[in-house]
């Protein structure tokens, strides 16, 4: 069982960092032959992407891996065809957003490039019944793996060869939609033969399983796609030229939740029932501070390198994104291996979806009672992660 783990966690983790190579280097490639305005709206389209994304996982990868324990074949096809409708039902809910929000606000100018906006949701369908969560929960992460690679292989060549000015933007979100194909045809494929099962749409029991599971999208959304819930609001509302400097900011964290996200799950997976290994809990947090500060000391170098100091405006909002991505890894930290196992996850859970409410008025009050701008969107959501630090500390403190 042991080997099983790491051999899915390994699996998982290489295509966790094939998809951040890839794009990060779709980026820099991006970011060196387009506008900034152009590069701005390529971005936004990247956010709205990771926003449906994040809806159509709904928090089934954790809840499918206590489901699935000690059950037969049938009941896992029987559980992926119910979470494949759940899926369905939620992608047509995203599509409604998205014309909602385009009639009410027309002139937003992602909306003005309806092509973009074509290959944005035709990325949004294939990301959307890309299973990997239900090959982690049968620890077959491999069948995906090359899938994966060829999938980001392909979007790279695509954006190399084929993305060279202004005019050719919707190639990023073609390419987008290319990497996500694969490992969505790949996993289906592999399920169509390999179980037995007829397809049955049912939409009160999908329902009630979207239901069923909300608690725990809030705590997926909340610990690891919430900055790009800021990003979101930001790009309906923000200045143009301002996206950029927030939407790299939101890749790079991004990047940072991909990995950091495996270490609760390693530290929950190696320890024994309501017995929390504080001694590595610190090793591992120190691990992750001299990690931000190396980047810190690198990350303007980087970017001039990178994009010919095309965006070093954007290094200070860089450079709180960091230290907000080091508070998110430590509050998932707290969370999970250390108030999950000694309480419980539904506290986890509760604790969450406060703080999400809070985010909430807290982007409420900006938007309509403040002057804003990116520094504002930035540093409030930095502030937000210290308080609930320490909101998460004086909780563990109260249970020990």
């Amino acid at each position: 069982m042991k080997f099983n783990f790491l051999k899915n966690i390994s699996f998982r983790t290489l295509i966790i960092l094939s998809h951040q190579i890839s794009m990060l280097l779709i980026l820099l490639l991006v970011g060196n032959r387009l506008s900034t305005y152009m590069f701005a709206i390529g971005t936004s389209a990247l956010v709205i992407f990771q926003i449906a994304y994040s809806i159509t996982e709904w928090g089934f990868s954790i809840d499918s891996i206590k489901k699935l324990k000690n059950r037969s074949n049938n009941f896992k096809i029987k559980y992926f065809m119910l979470i494949t409708n759940c899926k369905i039902l939620l992608f047509v809910l995203i599509i409604s957003i998205l014309f909602i929000v385009f009639f009410i606000n027309t002139e937003n100018i992602f909306f003005s490039f309806p092509i973009i906006v074509f290959w944005t949701i035709v990325a949004i369908f294939f990301g959307a019944f890309n299973n990997l969560w239900f090959f982690q929960s049968i620890n077959r992460t491999d069948i995906l793996l090359i899938p994966t690679l060829v999938g980001r292989l392909f979007g790279l060549i695509i954006v190399f060869f084929y993305l060279n000015d202004d005019q050719d933007l919707y190639i990023l979100m073609l390419a987008q939609s290319i990497s996500f194909a694969f490992p969505a045809a790949a996993g289906y494929l592999y399920c169509l033969n390999n179980y037995k099962f007829s397809y049955n749409f049912s939409f009160i029991e999908s329902f009630n399983k979207i239901s069923e599971t909300i608690k725990t999208f809030f705590t997926t959304v909340f610990q690891s796609q919430l900055h790009t819930l800021w990003a979101f609001i930001f790009i309906l509302t923000g200045n143009p030229l301002q996206f950029v400097s927030f939407n790299l900011a939101d890749q790079l964290i991004r990047s940072g939740n991909a990995f950091s996200t495996l270490i609760p799950e390693a530290l929950i997976a190696n320890s024994a029932n309501n017995k929390i290994n504080f001694k590595r809990i610190i090793f591992i947090m120190f691990c992750l501070l001299f990690i931000t500060l190396l980047i810190t000391l690198v990350i303007d170098r980087v970017i001039s390198i990178a994009f010919d100091n095309k965006f070093n405006e954007a290094l200070p909002i860089l450079y709180l994104s960091l230290f907000s991505w080091l508070l998110i890894s430590y509050n998932k930290i707290l969370s999970f291996p250390i108030i999950g196992e000694l309480k419980s996850h539904n506290v986890v859970n509760i604790i969450s979806v406060k703080f999400f409410v809070i985010h909430l008025l807290s982007l409420f009050y900006i938007l309509f009672f403040i002057n804003y701008d990116v520094f504002s969107f930035a540093i409030t959501f930095l502030i937000l992660q210290i308080i609930q630090f320490l909101y998460l500390l004086f909780k563990i403190r109260l249970l020990l």
